[in-house]
């Protein structure tokens, strides 16, 4: 009886240790890779400390911006308007990224980078078909008449 206990503790105690790790792996913030300090694979990166940034991207929209401050990874998909920082125009070919917040949370940026994807273009088509307007006539024929 008494191994039985330890044996279901032991379950318990396990099964609730990779929990707790599950959790830490989803909640964590995204971190830099180590050393190389980029947050986006094959991304362009932006390598200037700034308070605010203006991506432009001709011919391409912008798919995803990383936000590197401290050893911090924040990434964005959409607009998003948070605490720390300001991200508008994904989805877009120009992309702004304001630094809003202030303090020991809201840490300096150090660089950023994005990824990009083609654009999309609108064009419209005119299209013309010629037309012909016809005029009836009447066509006479002259007879000549020959009388005895």
């Amino acid at each position: 009886m008494k191994l039985r206990i330890l044996r279901a503790t032991a379950v318990v105690l396990v099964m609730a240790t990779l929990g707790f790790i599950a959790a830490y792996l989803v909640a964590a913030p995204v971190h830099a890779a180590p050393g190389g300090g980029n947050c986006l694979a094959g991304g362009t990166k932006l390598d200037f400390s700034s308070e605010s940034y203006v991506i432009t991207t001709p011919g391409e929209i912008v798919t995803t911006v990383a936000i590197k401050a401290g050893t911090q990874c924040n990434i964005y998909t959409s607009d998003s308007t948070g605490p720390c920082y300001t991200v508008s125009g994904i989805g877009t070919d120009s992309v702004t990224i304001t630094r809003i917040g202030s303090g020991p949370t809201c840490k300096q940026i150090s660089h950023v980078e994005y990824l990009t994807g083609p654009g999309t273009t609108t064009s419209t088509i005119t299209t013309t078909t010629p037309t012909t307007t016809t005029t009836p006539t009447t066509t006479t024929t002259p007879t000549t008449t020959t009388t005895p």
